[in-house]
């Protein structure tokens, strides 16, 4: 009886039965983890629409729109740092170090939406542009000396000595600088006054070669950002 019973059910080594080694059936286990990865596929695929959707791609981006710096901009920018190079004290023209901290503390001052870094960014193109403002040269010769910007212009610089006495270091960075004196007098030419810084020593070390390392650029590090800033400046 035991033994009739034993037969009925014992399996065919060669059916595909739940315990056959050469093929076996997914178990109801095995058909939740395949539908679980079919999900997780799913939700991955939807969060990457939804992200491509929320993110474009840079292909798929507008073009940024640059606008350009307005001749008013320009203008409030350089008279910012005419007021900066002078000392409110003594009234005499000083070195600046301009920095994002410059452009942050005249961003206070400016109505305009763009920030510092802009502001920063925008100076460092124009200062190369200064002898093309329609500043006098007794004011363009204060910002070169008190930027330290390299006179790049060969036209610019012998006007500019037409009137002044000019040092230049082997950067063409202005030492000193004074308006030119008729011999034996004691005012200035046409009596009208003039800035003037100079410094005996720094002359001296410009005649014997002896400048020492160059002085770090009047710019601090800061962040680049694409601007227009092209076409002509005139204030």
């Amino acid at each position: 009886m035991y033994e009739g019973s034993s037969d009925e059910h014992e399996m065919d080594p060669t059916s595909e039965g739940p315990s056959s080694s050469s093929g076996r059936t997914r178990t109801p286990a095995r058909r939740r983890s395949a539908r679980n990865k079919e999900e997780e596929v799913a939700s991955e695929e939807r969060t990457s629409s939804l992200r491509k959707r929320s993110n474009p791609s840079a292909l798929d981006r507008p073009a940024k729109t640059r606008r350009r710096f307005t001749d008013e901009e320009i203008k409030e920018m350089w008279l910012f740092v005419v007021n900066k190079i002078r000392d409110p004290f003594t009234d005499r023209i000083i070195k600046l170090q301009i920095g994002l901290k410059t452009w942050t503390e005249f961003k206070m001052t400016s109505d305009s939406p763009r920030d510092a870094i802009s502001f920063y960014c925008c100076f460092r193109r124009l200062v190369h542009t200064l002898y093309t403002t329609n500043f006098d040269l007794q004011t363009k010769a204060n910002l070169h000396y008190a930027l330290s910007i390299p006179i790049e212009n060969q036209e610019f610089l012998e006007e500019l000595r037409q009137v002044a006495d000019i040092v230049l270091d082997s950067h063409q960075r202005i030492v000193a600088y004074r308006k030119k004196r008729v011999p034996g007098a004691l005012l200035n030419m046409n009596e009208d006054y003039w800035d003037e810084v100079w410094d005996e020593e720094a002359i001296r070390r410009v005649e014997q070669g002896d400048e020492g390392a160059p002085p770090p650029a009047n710019f601090d590090a800061g962040e680049e950002e694409e601007e227009d800033t092209s076409g002509d400046v005139f204030l």
